[in-house]
């Protein structure tokens, strides 16, 4: 049934769809928000949803390059996740979770010079080569999972050891060998590579501005500074929906011509407890000081397990992971989503 909820609501109750939204609003803010919830329902929908933002992280676990286009692939958005770092011995992926200054390394990608530019405080350029030559293949642990990696050069290997002063090495994806999706989640139903990159799973993560907003206007009302968007590492941010989570409800979507499949939500983790800016795990002031290092109670996880966790309270979640239908489209900022199916009422895939 591809009708909204509203108009399959008036189905069965006979009311009309602007009544069922009248209704759905007072119970929610009672009869002084009503109107300005409507209208901001019937605003989103008369602009339509588009992408607001894209993002794509070169190295997995260091900042972020905001992009105004990307090229699908099998693995997801264009020179996304294609390299890690690994422990030097282990051979274990390596994230913000264990060196939260990971989120200081900056990356930019120089197309003509066909190289990844990195940076950190207190550290000279890098030059990584984006075509890796390797003949040998490096076996590494992804989430448990064992991965055949191209490895890079020992200098830099050495420049993310002395930045992190833990030695690591630089990894980079060999598309023969990519990630697979779990099959749980990507399944025979949906066509589609089913691959990954290094990301925590999924070629795709997309995340609606409304859901920031209400996490936010929560966090505000409990003292805490609002967050940005970086916090939370999105592919694909969307704005124009009319809640805040109501991404979680997609099964199939479109955008440009490319299928995504809204496949399972995106349990969050210690990561979005960092600041981007710093590196540190979440303060309660914007000087680092009382520094609470408690991830029971650290934000926003403490916060986005009570208005959008699991009913055992133990998983936070934050955003849909997407798989993929074909590979060589392209989407930007700009380009509206179209809603072509949702999940039935609770069986949404978490």
């Amino acid at each position: 049934n591809h009708l909204p909820y509203t108009q399959r609501i008036a189905n069965m109750s006979g009311r009309s769809s602007k009544e069922v939204l009248l209704l759905s609003a007072v119970a929610a803010v009672g009869l002084v928000g009503a109107s300005l919830l409507i209208k901001k329902i019937m605003d989103a929908q008369a602009r339509g949803i588009v992408i607001s933002q894209l993002n794509i992280f070169p190295i997995k676990g260091c900042a972020g390059i905001p992009v105004q286009r990307a090229r699908i692939t099998a693995t997801g958005l264009e020179n996304d996740r294609q390299w890690m770092l690994v422990g030097a011995d282990s051979h274990r992926f390596v994230t913000q979770r264990q060196h939260g200054k990971m989120a200081l390394i900056t990356v930019q990608l120089d197309q003509n010079a066909r190289q990844l530019l990195v940076n950190a405080p207190g550290m000279e350029q890098l030059q990584v080569p984006l075509d890796n030559m390797a003949q040998e293949r490096l076996q590494c642990n992804l989430w448990g999972n064992d991965e055949l990696c191209l490895p890079e050069s020992a200098s830099a290997n050495a420049w993310f050891s002395t930045f992190l002063e833990a030695p690591v090495k630089l990894v980079k994806l060999d598309a023969q060998h990519a990630p697979q999706v779990d099959p749980r989640y990507w399944t025979d139903e949906f066509p589609g590579p089913k691959a990954t990159s290094f990301s925590d799973g999924y070629p795709f993560l997309l995340v609606s501005q409304e859901s920031l907003d209400q996490l936010n206007a929560t966090l505000h009302e409990r003292g805490v500074q609002p967050l940005p968007m970086t916090r939370f590492r999105p592919n694909i941010v969307v704005r124009n929906v009319t809640r805040g989570f109501e991404e979680d409800e997609w099964r199939t979507i479109n955008i440009a011509g490319t299928t995504f499949h809204p496949s399972k939500l995106c349990s969050r983790c210690k990561v979005t407890t960092i600041n981007p800016a710093t590196g540190v795990v979440w303060a309660e002031d914007t000087q680092g000081q009382n520094v609470n290092t408690d991830a029971a109670t650290a934000e926003p996880l403490f916060t986005l397990r009570q208005i959008h966790g699991s009913q055992d309270g133990r998983d936070a979640y934050f955003g849909q992971n997407l798989v993929h239908e074909s590979v060589g489209g392209h989407i930007s900022v700009g380009d509206d989503v179209s809603i072509l199916d949702r999940w039935p009422a609770g069986k949404i895939p978490s």
